[in-house]
C-alpha cells in the first residue's frame, strides 16, 4: 500500500472512532438528561403513572451511567468496538429489567429507550467499520 492510500485509510479510521465517540457522548448526554427530567416528571406526574419509581434512584442510576458512558466514549476514541459493546451490554443489563416490571408504554419509557438503542447502535457499527478497516 503505498503513502497515499495509508493515509486515507488512517483518515477514514479517525472518523470512525470519532463518529463512534461521538455516539457515546450523546448517549451520556441523553442519560443525564434522563437522569434530571424523569424524577421531575415523577413528582409532578398523577399517582401511579410511574408505580414503584424512586427519584432519588433514577437520578443516581441515570447519572452513573452517564458518566459511564463519557467514559466510554473517551475509550472509543482509541478502539470504538470495545466500548460500544461494553454500552450497549449495560444499556441491556438496565432496560430489560425495566421494560419487564412496568406496565403502560409511558412507564416502560419504550420511546426513551428505542432512541437509546439507535444511537448506541451507531457506534457499535462505527466501531464494527473501524476494526474491519
Amino acid at each position: 500500500m503505498d503513502f497515499v492510500n495509508q493515509a486515507t485509510h488512517d483518515k477514514l479510521a479517525d472518523e470512525r472512532a470519532h463518529y463512534a465517540f461521538r455516539a457515546l457522548i450523546a448517549a451520556a448526554t441523553l442519560s443525564g438528561a434522563r437522569a434530571l427530567i424523569l424524577p421531575w416528571l415523577i413528582a409532578h406526574s398523577p399517582p401511579n403513572t410511574f408505580p414503584g419509581a424512586d427519584a432519588d434512584v433514577l437520578r443516581n442510576l441515570g447519572l452513573g451511567q452517564a458518566v459511564f458512558f463519557a467514559l466510554l466514549g473517551l475509550w472509543a476514541k482509541r478502539d470504538p468496538l470495545p466500548p460500544a459493546i461494553a454500552a450497549l451490554a449495560c444499556y441491556g443489563g438496565l432496560a430489560v429489567p425495566d421494560i419487564l416490571n412496568h406496565t403502560g408504554i409511558l412507564a416502560q419509557g419504550l420511546i426513551g429507550k428505542f432512541i437509546m438503542l439507535i444511537v448506541l447502535a451507531r457506534a457499535l457499527v462505527a466501531g464494527i467499520l473501524h476494526r474491519a478497516a
